[in-house]
């Protein structure tokens, strides 16, 4: 029997020993040929927590797995949410190998975010850099406008 991540997350969290609510929901609007998915705080799928934490969950496929990550990672509920020690975000994607399932748990850290905002700023200094001493012509060949 096949299973949706949603039944595998439901099931993971609550063998694990949270109380684990499904907190995305869909709204229909009229004229509207599929309903339009909401995640809790913009990326969650369940609320989940016990006695020591709270976790919000996002859960997908394994080939999903980045593209969740980095989502979260944009979202600023997600940085206020974790500020929080007891807070916690967790990726948990899902593989189906043979008759079974495998799990991958990535919880995302305000630290995680920090970095990336580090590497993207580097970055960006770098190409500032380069570009010191652009004439217009320059740029305007940088974004192809000229040949």
């Amino acid at each position: 029997m096949a299973f949706t991540t949603d039944q595998l997350t439901a099931r993971e969290m609550r063998d694990r020993g949270y109380v684990t609510v499904k907190v995305e929901h869909y709204t229909w609007f009229p004229g509207m040929k599929q309903p339009l998915k909401r995640d809790f705080l913009g990326f969650a799928d369940y609320f989940c927590w016990n006695d020591y934490e709270s976790v919000l969950v996002q859960t997908t496929s394994k080939s999903n797995h980045l593209a969740r990550k980095k989502k979260i990672m944009s979202k600023e509920f997600f940085k206020k949410w974790v500020k929080n020690p007891n807070h916690k975000v967790l990726v948990q994607s899902w593989e189906k190998k043979g008759k079974g399932y495998i799990c991958k748990d990535e919880y995302i850290t305000l630290s995680m975010v920090e970095e990336m905002e580090a590497k993207k700023k580097i970055a960006d200094d770098k190409e500032a850099e380069k570009m010191k001493g652009w004439t217009t012509e320059d740029f305007e060949r940088a974004l192809g406008h000229i040949k």
